[in-house]
């Protein structure tokens, strides 16, 4: 079935699920690389004790005396990364304030939203000297409620909204 421009008006089947495993799967493998080069270049102490290991691999690359100076192209790599990483953090926080807000539109919000990141990342932390001194001790607490606890939360919520639909649908 199509429209009058030639589209199909029958939605696409979607291959979101695979694109994201084959992602997440390729995410996997080039930490595991990383880890690995680390622990066999560098040695167990550095990788353990070193912020940035990869770009201490990076710096030891020299393929013949040609292809040297590969941190600057992960430098970039890392500040470009980050930088669509916060927009795309920033979006999502904006959209669903917006959403819980039940504002019309989500761009009244971007403005103080902005600002009150900025201020809060200077008063908060200020150096690398604080995650040295002060995040290793709750880094464990940190990770056990964002990588555990919250998802396992949400998949607890939705199976409680789907089953209160599902009996909603049978009266």
């Amino acid at each position: 079935m199509r429209d009058l421009h030639g589209a199909s008006l029958c939605p696409k089947k979607s291959n979101t699920s695979r694109n994201i495993f084959i992602f997440l799967l390729i995410g996997a493998v080039a930490l595991n690389l990383i880890l690995f080069l680390s622990l066999t270049v560098l040695g167990a102490y550095f990788s353990e004790h070193e912020f940035y290991a990869a770009y201490i691999l990076a710096q030891r690359i020299n393929i013949a005396n040609f292809l040297q100076r590969i941190e600057a192209l992960m430098a970039t790599t890392w500040i470009i990364s980050t930088y669509f990483k916060i927009v795309l953090f920033f979006h999502a926080f904006v959209l669903e304030t917006a959403q819980i807000l039940k504002l019309k539109s989500y761009r009244p919000l971007i403005f103080p939203v902005e600002f009150l990141i900025y201020g809060l990342s200077h008063l908060i932390a200020k150096n690398i000297i604080f995650y040295v001194k002060e995040v290793p001790a709750y880094w464990l607490d940190w990770e056990i409620t964002n990588a555990f606890a919250f998802p396992l939360i949400l998949l607890v919520v939705y199976h409680i909204r789907k089953r209160i639909s599902h009996n909603k649908q049978l009266t």
